[in-house]
């Protein structure tokens, strides 16, 4: 699921007998002050991707992102509508790489970032400046370019945190694909993140599985850009 300021989507799909076969993949909308889902078809040929897809929206903009094809030329696709998905338009994106489809999560009409899995605990996050047309990769960014197990969160268009599990004690602030990461703070000694969520560039909480250690899981909160979290009880 996704969801803007007014509109809610989902990617649904049919599912039926003892076996669960499932079919008729489609993308849900719905304002969010009602619960009136309009059933929109999905562009072609996504829709056979549909199983492993990614789903953003912004404004009246909205974003699809699939996995690697299995045929020639192998790149992802990614769907951009401008209409509330009522229309798309198809690309190929040779730079989202990734076992499934890459996490797209934009923060502006303009501004994307991507979450690609390559499997064997490696990753990379792209991004686009101009609304998913093209893309960026870090190159020698040891931080995004090497994504291994960690988490992270786009606040706004000019700012994203990431902890890297390469570096899993340090909280980093992002900017855009040409600015470095600086560092914003430390994570919570012993303890490993596995999600952030941020709600400003100060305040957010973030959730760790204890690094093998118990508690298994713990929900950390910071209002001071992770210079200090507390633990949130349960």
């Amino acid at each position: 699921m996704a969801a803007s300021a007014n509109y809610l989507y989902a990617i649904t799909e049919q599912c039926v007998g003892n076996n669960v076969n499932c079919s008729n993949w489609r993308l849900e909308r719905t304002l969010v002050s009602t619960t009136k889902w309009v059933s929109l078809p999905l562009p072609t040929p996504l829709s056979k991707y549909a199983s492993v897809m990614s789903l953003t929206a912004f404004g009246s903009d909205v974003w699809l992102s699939t996995m690697d094809q299995v045929s020639k030329p192998w790149n992802s696709y990614i769907a951009t509508s401008h209409n509330l998905g009522a229309s798309f338009k198809v690309a190929v994106q040779p730079l989202l790489i990734s076992v499934t489809a890459c996490g797209i999560t934009a923060t502006s009409q303009k501004v994307l970032w991507a979450i690609c899995d390559e499997g064997n605990m490696q990753g990379q996050i792209p991004y686009s400046s101009d609304g998913g047309s093209h893309w960026t990769v870090y190159g020698t960014n040891q931080v995004l370019s090497h994504f291994g197990f960690g988490a992270f969160d786009p606040i706004n268009s000019r700012l994203a945190v990431a902890v890297n599990g390469n570096y899993p004690r340090t909280l980093f602030g992002i900017a855009n694909s040409s600015a470095p990461p600086t560092v914003m703070g430390k994570t919570p000694r012993g303890s490993f993140a596995t999600s952030l969520c941020f709600v400003n560039p100060t305040q957010g909480v973030l959730l760790s599985d204890g690094n093998g250690m118990a508690p298994v899981s713990t929900l950390w909160y910071t209002n001071d850009g992770g210079a200090h979290w507390n633990k949130i009880a349960p």
